[in-house]
């Protein structure tokens, strides 16, 4: 069962947000219209509605097909999306507002978007300021959780913002200009590694607080908070990160750097030795607390949820605030209805990765590779997750199994045939089946999937993928 506390809108606070953390004392405030310090701070609950807005603008990455992948040669979003005109060179201010992705408009839930950033990280500041302050009020383990949470929040949003914009302003207070002059309001962007030694630093705190369990299970009253296991697993990748050649070495992918903005300066083979190293301790550390889950294709689905794989994921609930993820995703016409709009659609060079059953790529010539017939005798992953031309398409919804056709055929034309125009259908003749949950796609948010954004398989490969 989900818990509420985690998937409240991101509303105002002078409302009870329907959760059990809304108490008495809070609900007696004579003026409803306002929540000042002395009540919002007054008990664990009160402070807790706080850190509940908090964690309610953490990204809604599902409810929207145009992410990183639709920036590289693996993915396709569709024409109507940002990356659309990226993908053609098309990158100028008079384009979407001279956003360059869906997620860096500012809106509340951007990970991308300097001002929805620095709002999040202020909103922690604010958070651990306030339970500092009014520590009377609140128990030592109740005090030693939430600030971790805190922490870890700030630190998560500060990543996604360095991994996109580079050295930031490290600010840990509340800034005011009603009590601050403008020197102590304006903050210098700190460098590349500077930034990116604050976080690390504060994810090293928090594992070695020991106050915030290794995970949470289904049931358990604080699931989807943050934890230790979150906080080593952020670490690892943001390590494995920034030991990638785009920013370890003299000159970063991004160009000339004289401030060492977006890249270190130099190369250094111990980055690559640390990253292996925390992933490394991630899975002894936690061994028998996660592990791989059994049966891949339904990791993401409802039912499954806080599986051993499952590290850190944003909580959500069907309706009130689900995913869109199977209306964007999977063959746009299924049974000779349109169902979806076709995004997230895999490209040719995606499709190529998947190895044959045997386990051999397609480019060994001993795999037994067929280029008259190349959707035979694949790896299971693929059938899985890749809708090709031809592919058996059912889900539990539908009453009996449809075939998909894309290819460009004059005699028997198919709805879902690539056409390469400014409709739904895809432009890459395939379709994505990873992540669909088996519901009807049609009817807005209705799926209530969580959004993992870490699993135990990706530690196993940030280990594998970093040279000792």
């Amino acid at each position: 069962m989900k818990n509420i506390k985690q998937i409240i809108f991101s509303i105002s606070l002078t409302i009870c947000f329907f959760t059990t953390a809304c108490k008495e004392d809070f609900l007696e405030n004579d003026i409803k219209s306002r929540l000042t310090d002395d009540i919002q701070w007054a008990s664990e609950g009160n402070a807790d509605l706080f850190l509940n807005d908090i964690y309610s603008v953490l990204s809604n990455k599902w409810n929207s097909p145009d992410n990183l992948d639709n920036f590289t040669d693996d993915n396709d979003a569709g024409f109507y999306w940002k990356s659309y005109s990226w993908r053609q060179g098309i990158v100028d201010p008079a384009v979407n507002n001279g956003t360059p992705m869906d997620h860096a408009n500012g809106n509340a839930t951007d990970y991308a978007s300097w001002a929805a950033g620095f709002l999040k990280i202020r909103k922690c500041n604010l958070f651990i300021q306030k339970v500092t302050e009014n520590s009377a009020n609140f128990s030592e383990d109740y005090i030693k959780k939430r600030l971790d949470e805190a922490k870890f929040l700030r630190a998560y949003y500060y990543s996604e913002l360095w991994m996109h914009l580079g050295g930031l302003p490290i600010i840990t207070e509340v800034l005011d200009r009603t009590t601050m002059d403008e020197a102590e309001l304006y903050n210098a962007r700190s460098t590349f590694e500077e930034t990116f030694n604050f976080i690390i630093s504060e994810l090293d705190k928090i594992v070695a607080n020991n106050a915030l369990p290794a995970k949470y299970n289904g049931g358990d009253a604080n699931a989807g908070r943050a934890t230790a296991g979150a906080a080593l697993a952020l670490k690892g990748w943001l390590q494995l990160y920034a030991a990638s050649p785009a920013f370890n070495a003299a000159s970063p992918a991004a160009g000339a750097d004289p401030n060492k903005l977006v890249g270190f300066g130099n190369y250094d083979a111990k980055r690559w030795e640390t990253a292996a190293a925390t992933n490394k301790k991630f899975m002894d550390t936690y061994a028998g607390v996660y592990g791989l889950f059994s049966d891949l294709p339904a990791l993401w689905q409802e039912k499954n949820e806080y599986n051993p794989e499952i590290i850190w994921d944003r909580q959500v609930v069907s309706i009130i605030m689900g995913s869109n993820y199977e209306q964007y995703g999977g063959p746009v016409w299924i049974d000779g209805v349109y169902y979806t709009w076709g995004n997230y659609d895999p490209s040719q060079e995606l499709v190529d990765q998947f190895a044959m059953a045997n386990g051999k790529l397609i480019t060994d010539p001993t795999s037994g590779y067929d280029p008259q017939n190349p959707y035979v005798n694949r790896e299971k992953r693929f059938y899985d997750f890749i809708v090709y031309d031809g592919a058996p398409y059912k889900q539990d919804w539908m009453a009996k199994t449809d075939t998909i056709y894309t290819r460009i055929d004059k005699v028997r034309p198919s709805k879902n045939q690539i056409d390469f125009g400014t409709d739904d259908v895809s432009n890459t003749g395939y379709y994505f089946k990873k992540k669909i949950n088996p519901l009807k796609p049609r009817g807005g948010a209705a799926s209530g999937q969580n959004y993992v954004y870490y699993r135990y398989a990706e530690v196993v490969l940030n280990y594998a993928g970093s040279p000792e």
